[in-house]
């Protein structure tokens, strides 16, 4: 488990808290690559590795352009395993 926290403070009684971990998401390319990405729709066209079910997590537009069948999907790959998105990140192609 990454984290955990409780919102239940008697019989029937919940409450929600105010937001206490964020997460910035960012798209990284090789500079060798020579890639300009200022917005998720730049992203079509080149190859993109995630992590399993990214397509879901990141908002309308990532969806929109990554799920199966989108027009980003050709070259879009997810992997469960971070040391191989690395992997795959450093590979030619």
């Amino acid at each position: 488990m990454d984290a955990e926290t409780d919102v239940y403070e008697g019989e029937g009684e919940f409450y929600y808290s105010n937001d206490y971990i964020g997460y910035v998401n960012y798209a990284i390319s090789r500079k060798i690559d020579n890639i300009d990405i200022n917005n998720v729709a730049d992203l079509v066209g080149h190859h993109v590795i995630a992590w399993k079910g990214a397509y879901r997590d990141l908002g309308p537009d990532y969806h929109r352009l990554f799920s199966p069948g989108a027009p980003g999907s050709k070259d879009y790959i997810e992997m469960q395993d971070s040391k191989e998105q690395v992997q795959g990140f450093w590979k030619k192609g």
